[in-house]
């Protein structure tokens, strides 16, 4: 398990009769592990701020001395080099990693330090076939879709069908791209300045004031949702 709020994670599994119990190994001291803490979730403390130092590894692996797991599950590329590591030291110890960012292309070595895991969930297929690429045993590969429960969302209102409308929904995080999208909003609204439209963004996170501005001083805020 890795979350991204205050600090990286892994979790270590312990197996208790076909039941997987969680342990989070994250920085001692970070908010992540008072919130895990708090949701009533067993934390393994780690020493220093950064999960890819060597005393981070030895103390997961006097933890597995002390209470055997038998899964480490990593979701973050500091998690995952810590992961490839104790997957080495603890050959008993299956190491799972969710790839949330894929690698940019023409960098084939950043796919190495993946190749100890069991299996490796990637959430789409574009991601899988690059992986294949990098000779990735296909068994061990795991594509899953990106997706909205429809059944969380309420039935469609009633719109103005003679507006135009642009809708874009994810975290609100730099590498998102939402700044070449407002600047072709502003192309557009000037190669059509009659067109009625509107843009619905949906989301949150630490871009969302800055989006705001950027639309103001584009003149496009006016159609913002």
């Amino acid at each position: 398990m890795i979350a991204r709020r205050g600090a990286a994670a892994l979790c270590l599994g312990q197996d208790r009769g076909g039941l997987c119990a969680p342990l989070a190994a994250c920085p001692e001291g970070s908010p992540l592990a008072e919130e895990l803490a708090a949701a009533g979730v067993k934390v393994l403390p780690l020493p220093g701020g950064r999960l890819r130092n060597f005393r981070s590894r030895r103390r997961i692996i006097a933890a597995h001395r002390e209470e055997p797991f038998s899964i480490i599950h990593t979701h973050e590329d500091q998690g995952a080099r810590l992961g490839a590591k104790c997957r080495e030291a603890l050959p008993s110890a299956r190491w799972l990693h969710s790839w949330w960012t894929p690698q940019l292309p023409g960098r084939p070595k950043a796919f190495d330090k993946f190749r100890p895991a069991a299996a490796l969930t990637v959430l789409n297929q574009e991601t899988a076939k690059r992986l294949l690429a990098q000779n990735f045993p296909a068994e061990s590969l795991w594509a899953v879709p990106l997706g909205i429960d429809p059944a969380l969302c309420p039935p469609r209102l009633e719109r103005d069908e003679g507006r135009i409308h642009f809708t874009a929904m994810g975290p609100l995080l730099a590498d998102s791209g939402y700044e070449w999208l407002l600047e072709a909003l502003a192309v557009f609204k000037t190669a059509l300045p009659e067109t009625p439209w509107e843009f619905r963004l949906v989301g949150e996170g630490t871009l969302f004031d800055s989006i705001l501005r950027r639309a103001e001083s584009l003149g496009i805020s006016e159609h913002m949702a």
